[in-house]
């Protein structure tokens, strides 16, 4: 992440900010529906759950993960991007800080709320192997809010908020962007206060003079460093790399910028990714392919109409030769350039069979969307936030008869991304056009990337493939 420019490093920032903007609405629709749920299933009184009212726990229990995943994702990110560039101190706290307070208010929340109903929490203790949610992970999180190393951590970043608070409300009636992190903090800072005499004990506890003396200085890479720490004891039982920064090899990229054409769906890994643990699959993500301008070029012009205006704001820096894609991140459905895909382990290229009419219509579909925030509910039904894989759906499902096998999953109809490859596979109506794998030395194309594909999806897809 060192070699990333200013420019790339704010484009980071500027996803971040996004991300708290509409995750913190969200955060507070979670609150309502489990206040909801808890009201009208009296699970507290028949001391368990119906089989509608579990269901619906699950939902909400695997929303309320994936969010936490994203947190953490999110906490990761910029303390790689930040890399102690002291003119970004201001937007790399306001991001982690501002999602360290949400995590801490929502687990705050369950805890208040829930805590006495053992069945509930019996409940949320549960391991979904759907999700990848192990077990115990409600006692998991809910010890982290005592651990004396999170009150010194939180410590630090009250302090540093006290001390900058006024210089980060400057910096955000200039930076709007910002606004939302700062806003954020505002409303949930006097719940989560670390008092100090709280801080004084857990630093007799933890008897970590060294540390403390590193800290004194309240710098910002320390105080984000410290934040990923606390929510790393979360995912304590999970194995993740924070070393590791997924990167496709340079020649890798080159070759892919020759094979992709307006249309394809990209579906991507990053090895060591939280995020992996809570979707299907040795392949969680996907994204559409939107392209260059020369690429489209021979579109039809209603596509080029609308995708006018988005390219305008990209070329700015006289990249037009760098190709763009429709991705649905925890920020929302975003037009990006080829970077984010590019930024993985291994990465899987399939075609639509589709003539360019069909493609035009397709990429005219998806752009649509663009700008709608992230479903963390994963649900099909509605269109007002989109999951990853729904940008896919809602861009081909219908056009020439492609119908996508949508599968029940914790109550809801989705796709995944393993399910896009296995249409490929099968050859129904895409087929496999190239895949990278990080044990690889190069890309493999046609029979030799079905096979790869078949060796990396998971055991039941295998299975479906062969009957």
């Amino acid at each position: 992440m060192a070699s990333l420019s200013r420019d790339e490093i704010l484009v980071r920032l500027h996803e971040g900010a996004r991300t708290i903007e509409q995750m913190a609405p969200f955060m507070e629709e979670l609150k309502v529906k489990a206040i909801e749920l808890r009201t009208i299933s009296n699970v507290e009184n028949q001391g368990f759950f119906r089989p509608e009212d579990e269901m619906r726990t699950r939902q909400i229990h695997a929303s309320y993960w994936q969010t936490r995943a994203a947190f953490f994702d999110l906490i990761e990110s910029v303390r790689l991007s930040f890399d102690k560039r002291t003119d970004l101190a201001f937007p790399a706290f306001l991001i982690a800080y501002a999602a360290a307070l949400l995590m801490i208010d929502a687990a705050r929340f369950l805890r208040d709320n829930f805590d006495s109903i053992p069945v509930i929490v019996t409940k949320l203790n549960h391991a979904d192997p759907a999700f990848g949610i192990p077990k115990q992970t409600y006692n998991t999180v809910q010890k982290s809010l005592t651990d004396p190393g999170n009150a010194i951590q939180l410590f630090f970043a009250n302090q540093f908020w006290e001390r900058h608070s006024g210089g980060l409300e400057k910096f955000c009636e200039i930076e709007k962007k910002y606004r939302p992190c700062y806003d954020t903090i505002c409303a949930l800072e006097n719940k989560i206060k670390v008092r100090a005499r709280d801080y004084a004990k857990a630093r007799v506890k933890l008897r970590a003079k060294e540390a403390f003396s590193d800290l004194q200085d309240l710098a910002v890479d320390h105080i984000i460093y410290g934040l990923q720490e606390f929510l790393s004891l979360t995912a304590s039982s999970i194995s993740t790399s924070p070393r590791h920064v997924p990167a496709l090899p340079k020649d890798i990229q080159d070759a892919f910028n020759e094979i992709l054409q307006p249309g394809d769906i990209l579906v991507t890994r990053k090895n060591h990714a939280l995020t992996n643990y809570f979707l299907p699959g040795f392949w969680p993500h996907a994204l559409l392919y939107v392209g260059t301008p020369d690429q489209l070029n021979g579109l039809q012009k209603n596509t080029q109409e609308i995708l006018a205006d988005n390219w305008d704001c990209f070329f700015e820096l006289g990249q037009r030769s760098t190709g763009r894609v429709l991705e649905s991140l925890k920020d929302g459905v975003r037009l990006r350039t080829t970077s984010s895909p590019f930024a993985s382990d291994a990465l899987a290229v399939i075609r639509p069979q589709l003539n360019e009419s069909g493609i035009a219509e397709a990429l005219k579909r998806g752009i649509e969307h663009e700008g709608k925030p992230y479903d963390f509910d994963f649900d099909f039904t509605r269109s007002n936030r989109l999951v990853c894989t729904e940008v896919i759906y809602r861009s081909y499902d219908g056009i020439h008869n492609i119908e996508f096998p949508l599968s029940k999953r914790a109550g809801r109809l989705c796709l995944s991304a393993e399910d896009l490859l296995q249409m490929a596979v099968d050859q129904n109506h895409f087929k496999t056009v190239a895949v990278y794998l990080p044990d690889q030395d190069e890309i493999a194309r046609d029979d030799l990337a079905v096979n790869r594909l078949r060796e990396t999806m998971t055991e039941n897809q295998v299975a479906a493939s062969n009957t």
